[in-house]
């Protein structure tokens, strides 16, 4: 199996969540933004571990995040997210 960074060039180096969730929102490219951000974010609170959501809002903090849906993303899910 192809490694997913070679797959997509622009995801080189970037921290694996942000990766995981940059390849779920192709899922999605078909859906306003907002709808497929809040799908996203609904699917990462049942599916993920604290920890990784995150590595995500953290990752997007830092500005290591260019896809706007992921921001969003990130920005729905900041609320509940534990701290540290």
């Amino acid at each position: 199996m192809a490694d997913p960074a070679q797959a997509h060039p622009a995801h080189a180096g970037a921290e694996p969540v942000v990766r995981l969730v940059e390849e779920i929102a192709v899922q999605f490219e078909h859906r306003p933004p907002d709808a497929a951000a809040a799908e996203i974010a609904a699917h990462l609170r049942r599916f993920w571990d604290p920890r990784m959501r995150r590595r995500l809002v953290d990752a997007v903090a830092a500005g290591a995040v260019g896809d706007p849906v992921v921001v969003r993303v990130a920005q729905v899910l900041a609320p509940g997210v534990p701290a540290r």
